[in-house]
C-alpha cells in the first residue's frame, strides 16, 4: 500500500509495535479533506509599497504609479520596540528611500498622501547584525570545537504546523510533500506519535526532552517560561545565531494562558512584532491569512530568509511555528501548500539547504473538525508528522546514518527523539558515541531504534498509544454496556469541572462506542484489560468529547453479558474535546479547564 513508509522493515509482525491500517485516500476522507481549495492570495486593503534593499527601506515607483498614479506620498517608519510590545517615535518623513537604524529590527511603515491620507501600511521583520554579540559566538564555536570536537557544524531549520496529521500532510500538499520526498533527501517518520494533548505538552518534548508531568514538578503556568532548557539555547551556548517565529501570538506555544519569556529565548525573536501586527485589524484580509497583499506564512518565511541572508557564513538555527492556517480548521492547509513549496525551493536554489538539516513537523494531529470526528479520526488525531531532510553529501559521507534514517521511518517515534537527534546534530561525532548526555525518553534518529520498543519504553501515555489497535467494531450506543462506558465517561469529564463558575455536564448523546482489539505484548500496559474509545456529547454547550476507557478484569463477554461486580473502569486523564469551546470558557483562567467549562453565567 502506498502510505508514505518506506523503512526497511518488511515483515511488521517482527516489530513490537504495529500501527493498524488507515487508508489516507479513503473516499470519505478525501471528500472533507479540503483539497479543492485554491493556493491563497492575498489583496490587502493598502497595496505594499515598499521593501527592503540592504539597510534601506525603499519606496517602490513602479507600484506607486500603477496604483496611485502621480499621487506624491510620503512615508514615515517606527521601531517596535522588543519586550515592550510598543512603537517608538516616528523617524524623519522621505519620499524615496530611508537608511535604517542599525538597531533596527521591527519597523511599522506608514506612508501618506498630500492629504495626509493612509495609502499604505506594512510591517517588516529585520536581522541586525549585532557585531559584539557576533564576537561573543565566534569564541563559542571556538569553545565548541575544542571541548567537543564536533566532525560536522549544519544549520537548523525546523518549520511547524498546528493540528496536522501525518496522512493529512501527505493529502493536502501535493507539491511540498513530493518536493521533500522526491527531490529533496527526506525521511518520513511514519510512526510518529504526539505525546501531549495540544502545543505545549508536544513542545516541552520536542524542545526539552522532558515530559509536561516532569517539568511540572518546578514549574506552574504562573512562572516565566524561561527556565525552560530549550535546545535552542544549547545551540546558541555553541555559538549559534538562533531565531524563534510564530504566529498568533495571543494562543502562542509558551503564553497562551502563561507568562510567556521574560527574557527573548532566541537572537532573534518576533513576539514583539507579532503582538502588535495581531491588535492591527487594518493589515488583516482573507480570513486573517494575509498581512496586507503578504500570504502571513510567507512572512515568516521571509524572516528565515532574510536571517540566512544576514548571516551566511555563521552557523544558524531558526524555527518557525505557524498556527492561524491549520488550527481552527485542519482543512485548510491546501490553501499553503504553494507557498511552502516556493520557500523550500528558494532555500534550495539558494544553496542554503547545502549545509541545513530542515525538519518539517507538527505537534499533534487534529483536535476538531470533520476528519477527527470520523471513523479514523482517532488514527488521525495521534499521528502528527515529521519530515527530516539533509544534505546529499551528508548521507553519502555517512551511509550508515543515511541507513539509520531509513530504518526509523518505520519504527516508533515522537518528539523525545527529534529532541535527541538535535543534540547529537549540535556536537556531531559521526557514528561515535556522543558527548552529551544521553536522553531519558528519546533516541536520535542518526541511531536505529530498536525494534522492540513500545509505547511504555518512552513512555507515550496509554490513550496516544496505536501500538497493536485494531478497531474491532462499533458497539450500539443504545445498550445498557454502553451506556455504562458513557456514563464513567461524563463522570471524568465532570471531575475536571471547575463548579464554582461551570456548570455541571449532562449527557446529550452517546455518539460512539469502539471495540479495539489489543495484543498480548501490548495490553500487558494494563493487565487484563479491554480498550474502549468512546466519544459523546453535553449540555449545555453541546460540547463533543472523545475519551479512551479501560475496563479491566472481566473478559468483553463478561461486561457485556453477565455480571458487573468484578471489573472496574478506569477512564484515561486525557480526554479530548472535539470541537471548539471558543466564548464558553471565558470564566475560568486555567487552560486546563477552559475545554471541560460552559459558563454559568451564559444566558441559554
Amino acid at each position: 500500500r502506498d502510505d508514505g513508509v518506506v523503512g526497511e522493515d518488511s515483515l511488521m509482525e517482527s516489530l513490537a509495535c504495529v500501527f493498524p491500517y488507515v487508508n489516507p485516500f479513503d473516499p470519505e476522507i478525501m471528500a472533507m479533506s479540503g483539497l479543492a481549495l485554491q493556493t491563497l492570495e492575498c489583496t490587502g486593503k493598502l497595496p505594499d509599497l515598499l521593501y527592503i534593499d540592504g539597510n534601506k527601506l525603499v519606496i517602490n515607483r513602479t507600484k506607486v504609479r500603477n496604483t496611485l498614479g502621480d499621487t506624491p506620498i510620503v512615508c514615515q517608519y517606527q521601531d517596535i520596540i522588543p519586550g515592550l510590545n510598543d512603537l517608538g517615535p516616528l523617524n524623519p518623513p522621505f519620499n524615496e528611500s530611508q537608511v535604517l537604524k542599525e538597531s533596527s529590527e521591527f519597523i511599522k511603515v506608514v506612508c501618506q498622501d498630500g492629504g495626509q491620507k493612509a495609502v499604505s501600511r506594512m510591517y517588516f521583520a529585520l536581522t541586525p547584525k549585532q557585531d559584539k554579540l557576533g564576537q561573543v559566538e565566534a569564541l563559542l564555536l571556538k569553545k565548541r570545537q575544542m571541548e567537543s570536537a564536533p566532525r560536522e557544524t549544519l544549520n537548523i531549520i525546523m518549520i511547524g504546523v498546528d493540528g496536522v496529521s501525518r496522512y493529512h500532510f501527505m493529502r493536502s500538499m501535493p507539491k511540498t510533500y513530493p518536493l521533500l520526498m522526491n527531490d529533496f533527501h527526506s525521511f518520513d517518520m511514519s510512526m510518529y506519535t504526539q505525546v501531549g494533548k495540544n502545543t505545549f505538552p508536544n513542545f516541552i518534548p520536542l524542545l526539552t526532552g522532558r515530559s509536561e508531568d516532569e517539568i511540572n514538578t518546578w514549574w506552574d503556568f504562573s512562572k516565566y517560561t524561561d527556565g525552560f532548557d530549550l535546545v535552542w539555547r544549547d545551540y546558541a551556548r555553541a555559538g549559534y545565531r538562533t531565531l524563534y517565529t510564530e504566529d498568533s501570538p495571543s494562543i502562542g506555544a509558551f503564553s497562551y494562558e502563561k507568562k510567556g519569556f521574560r527574557v527573548n529565548p532566541t537572537t532573534h525573536f518576533s513576539r514583539s512584532l507579532c503582538v502588535v501586527m495581531e491588535h492591527d485589524k487594518e493589515i488583516w484580509n482573507t480570513g486573517n491569512q494575509c498581512v496586507g497583499e503578504q500570504p502571513e506564512v510567507n512572512f515568516h518565511f521571509d524572516y528565515i530568509k532574510r536571517l540566512f541572508d544576514t548571516f551566511h557564513d555563521k552557523p544558524l538555527y531558526a524555527m518557525a511555528f505557524l498556527t492561524q492556517v491549520s488550527h481552527d480548521v485542519m482543512t485548510n492547509l491546501k490553501i499553503a501548500d504553494e507557498h511552502v513549496f516556493n520557500f523550500y525551493r528558494l532555500l534550495q536554489t539558494s544553496g542554503y539547504l547545502n549545509n541545513t538539516v530542515l525538519i518539517t513537523f507538527s505537534d499533534h494531529g487534529p483536535r476538531w473538525g470533520p476528519v477527527r470526528s470520523s471513523f479514523n479520526g482517532v488514527y488521525e488525531g495521534r499521528t502528527p508528522f515529521a519530515i527530516f531532510t539533509f544534505p546529499k553529501w551528508f548521507l553519502e559521507k555517512y551511509p550508515d546514518i543515511s541507513r539509520n534514517l531509513n530504518t526509523n521511518t518505520g519504527r516508533l517515534t515522537t518528539h523525545y527523539d527529534t529532541h535527541a537527534t538535535l543534540t547529537d546534530l549540535l556536537y556531531f561525532r559521526g557514528n561515535g558515541e556522543s558527548p552529551v548526555r544521553k536522553s531519558k525518553h528519546g533516541i536520535s534518529l542518526l541511531r536505529r531504534i530498536p525494534k522492540n520498543r513500545t509505547c511504555k519504553d518512552i513512555p507515550i501515555p496509554e490513550e496516544y498509544c496505536l501500538c497493536g489497535q485494531s478497531t474491532a467494531e462499533r458497539l450500539d450506543t443504545s445498550t445498557e454496556p454502553a451506556t455504562m462506558l458513557a456514563q464513567a465517561t461524563l463522570a471524568a469529564i465532570n471531575l475536571k469541572v471547575n463548579t464554582t463558575v461551570c456548570a455541571v455536564l449532562g449527557m446529550g448523546e452517546v455518539l460512539q462506542v469502539v471495540k479495539v482489539d489489543l495484543p498480548k505484548n501490548v495490553s500487558k500496559m494494563k493487565k487484563d484489560a479491554h480498550l474502549y474509545q468512546v466519544r459523546l456529547h453535553t449540555t449545555p454547550g453541546g460540547a463533543v468529547f472523545e475519551a479512551t476507557v479501560f475496563v479491566r478484569d472481566v473478559s468483553p463477554q463478561t461486561l457485556f453479558w453477565g455480571t458487573k461486580k468484578n471489573f472496574n473502569i478506569e477512564v484515561a486523564e486525557r480526554i479530548d474535546r472535539l470541537n471548539l469551546y471558543r466564548g464558553q470558557a471565558d470564566c475560568v483562567s486555567d487552560a486546563r479547564q477552559k475545554e471541560f467549562c460552559y459558563c454559568k453565567n451564559i444566558t441559554q
